[in-house]
């Protein structure tokens, strides 16, 4: 199905041009000539992802973004901001308003196309993570034939338990089993040359971790260490193999989990290069929610500052600043050591 784009520009000549190029790169296109029409247009037709000049007659693109944040069916809807001007102060407005990028006029086709394309790409794997989150690896792994290599690890595979703050396994060492967490939590984490702790990857109840090694055939990169008490399901390479080789359903599907954190593993990247700490800390907050709380319904996070700021990659006392500054925003409460999210959609919300 083609991706729908609404372009929203008072100007006749580039609406007609940009709608254009992006009929030609088979979008789907839907175009206004203010923003009043184009919010009004939004609502109705929900694209993946429009594009929104920033000065128009009747509603510019700050009153257009500001608008769509207002509602739960829009606000997720990401926004290419188009201008002339080159200012700091409109980008920065622009940013914090909502905007998920800037473009400056003239640009290159190649340019919006490859803007378009990264925002998409992002909303994709945006909605990857929410239809998986409760239900971990088992939501790719939910048709009968793939159920029974979830069956073999808890049957046939080794059961361990760990305490909270024990190691799983340790960075330089060599792999020996692919891991299924039945109930608990588990980090994975690097040590920087400095002795700094990166916090690489959180995993819950029915995750699947510590795979990517054995593929490899390789040392693992990371320790992978119990954030409270968890009960895991093991298989040894040999069970592994076997079990992939003897079961093309489920592989094709564990293929399809590779790809997904290896893609979410390259965002993060991006979102420690180019976001801010507010936006980061809000999406970590996202994050250690649906992947520890979203199933029992509670909104209560226990992640110590030091965790949090080691998986944001900034410092203690800047996660403590900015985590105030939520509190006084309404958006989460502090309950002794614990972070209780009240506004989750504001988090989600939450840019540079």
């Amino acid at each position: 199905m083609k991706k729908k784009v609404l372009l929203i520009d008072d100007s006749k000549d580039v609406r007609e041009n940009v709608a254009e190029i992006l009929s030609l790169s088979d979008y789907q296109v839907l175009t206004s000539e203010n923003g009043k029409e184009g919010v009004e247009v939004a609502q109705k037709e929900l694209p993946d992802i429009i594009v929104c000049d920033i000065s128009m007659p009747l509603l510019d693109g700050f009153g257009v973004i500001h608008l769509l944040s207002r509602s739960p069916e829009t606000s997720k809807i990401p926004v290419i901001l188009l201008t002339a001007r080159t200012d700091r102060d409109n980008f920065r407005k622009g940013m914090e308003l909502g905007a998920d990028d800037f473009i400056t006029k003239p640009f290159e086709e190649a340019e919006l196309l490859r803007a378009i394309e990264t925002r998409l790409r992002k909303s994709n794997l945006f909605e990857t993570s929410n239809q998986q989150n409760g239900d971990g690896f088992l939501a790719l792994m939910n048709d009968d034939r793939s159920l029974d290599f979830i069956k073999e690890m808890t049957t046939n595979g080794t059961s361990f338990e760990f305490q909270r703050k024990e190691h799983i396994y340790r960075e330089g060492t060599q792999p020996r089993y692919v891991y299924f967490i039945e109930s608990g939590k588990v980090k994975t984490v690097m040590l920087s040359n400095d002795g700094k702790e990166l916090m690489t990857g959180l995993y819950g109840e029915g995750d699947i971790f510590g795979h990517l090694a054995m593929l490899e055939d390789a040392e693992y990169m990371e320790s992978a260490l119990a954030v409270e008490p968890v009960k895991l399901y093991a298989l040894n390479k040999t069970d592994f193999f076997s079990l992939l080789g003897a079961n093309p359903g489920a592989s094709a599907k564990f293929i399809r989990v590779m790809a997904n954190q290896l893609t979410e593993a390259e965002d993060k990247l991006l979102r420690l290069a180019y976001d801010s700490v507010r936006k980061r800390v809000a999406e970590a907050l996202v994050e250690v929610y649906r992947t520890y709380t979203l199933g029992n319904g509670s909104r209560e996070i226990e992640i110590s500052r030091q965790e949090l700021a080691s998986y944001v990659g900034t410092a203690t006392e800047t996660v403590i600043r900015t985590l105030s500054s939520f509190k006084q925003e309404g958006l989460i409460n502090i309950v002794q050591s614990n972070i209780v999210i009240k506004d989750l959609a504001g988090l989600i919300r939450m840019k540079n």
